[in-house]
């Protein structure tokens, strides 16, 4: 088995607290990856990995500063090594957003980039750095405006024959899902009862069409990532999303019996145990190799041998059945 699906089996699915040997043992064999190497190549000297903070330079092959980190938290890195300990002092400097002194990135001034770090420090666990509280209350606003109307047409407004949102509307996009599925500080009865009643509302309403955010002459659309067809089953074409999806929602505590998503997450168990993993041989790869903010999932180096495929993504349903079970 992968290296990095063996730890994070079992530190997380089977809950076992490994010994600092262990562990260690099994972080060296992640070391050793192809993309691990090509990964840790980039970081310079101050911690900080490669030019751009949330896009990387045109036409390069290499990944942001999120992509990297985030790559390597989903190996199973964590704060105690070395390459995500080096890159936190980078993430507090003033220059920290390199892209705020280099060629500016329009999708992220419009949503901010804060959001963007403070999505890696909930990731890594560091919730105690003040603007991680801050940005887990507009993630939550970002789901009250969900919650608090009847429909999305309340929150949009046309604007060169496209929707935009309403001044100080928006929906959640894929940073406000994972500071949310990485904290636990917000998780009060009121908030999750809102948080339940935004996705009854968000599932009767799915597929959204685009909706963008004006950013100086540019449109940016930073909530596709949740406006896509998830009140449908899983299939090849929309895994990386719908996995991704079902992820963050079993880790907020909303995949449960009760939650209108559930059935389709119990569709694909019941198919897997039916007739075993064969529906995962038609998953088209993309969106899994390529970390970015937006993307990046998959923990083997490659899906060559159909057997490296079926482990990276029953390694995630896993993930998602334990996180279930442990909100039940």
């Amino acid at each position: 088995m992968n290296s990095a699906i063996a730890l994070r089996t079992k530190t997380e699915i089977n809950r076992e607290a490994l010994s600092n040997g262990q562990r260690s043992e099994l972080v060296k064999k992640i070391y050793e990856g192809k993309t691990v190497q090509k990964v840790l190549s980039w970081q310079a000297e101050d911690g900080y990995f490669n030019e751009r903070m949330h896009t990387p330079v045109s036409n390069s092959k290499s990944w942001s500063q999120e992509g990297c980190m985030r790559f390597l938290m989903e190996l199973g890195l964590s704060v105690e090594d070395e390459p995500i300990r080096r890159a936190i002092p980078a993430m507090i400097k003033p220059d920290w957003g390199r892209e705020l002194n280099a060629v500016k990135s329009v999708a992220a001034e419009s949503f901010g980039y804060g959001i963007i770090r403070a999505a890696l420090f909930a990731q890594a666990g560091l919730h105690y750095y003040e603007f991680v509280p801050y940005w887990i209350d507009l993630s939550l606003h970002a789901f009250r405006c969900i919650a608090e109307t009847a429909d999305y047409h309340e929150l949009i407004e046309e604007y060169r024959n496209k929707y935009v949102f309403r001044e100080g509307k928006e929906l959640p996009n894929i940073y406000h899902m994972r500071i949310l599925a990485f904290t636990q500080s917000w998780r009060t009865q009121s908030n999750l009862r809102m948080l339940q009643k935004a996705y009854q509302k968000l599932y009767e309403q799915l597929p959204l069409p685009p909706i963008y955010i004006k950013a100086k002459s540019q449109l940016v659309a930073p909530a596709f990532t949740i406006a896509q067809p998830y009140n449908q089953d899983f299939s090849g074409e929309n895994a990386y999303l719908w996995l991704q999806f079902y992820e963050l929602n079993a880790r907020m505590g909303m995949l449960h019996a009760g939650s209108p998503f559930y059935s389709h997450y119990n569709a694909l168990t019941n198919e897997l145990a039916a007739n075993g993993e064969e529906i995962l041989d038609k998953v088209d790869k993309r969106g899994f190799f390529q970390y970015s903010g937006y993307s990046g999932m998959a923990l083997s180096d490659d899906w060559r041998r159909i057997e490296q495929k079926r482990d990276d993504l029953m390694f995630r349903i896993r993930l998602i059945d334990a996180y279930t079970k442990g909100y039940e």
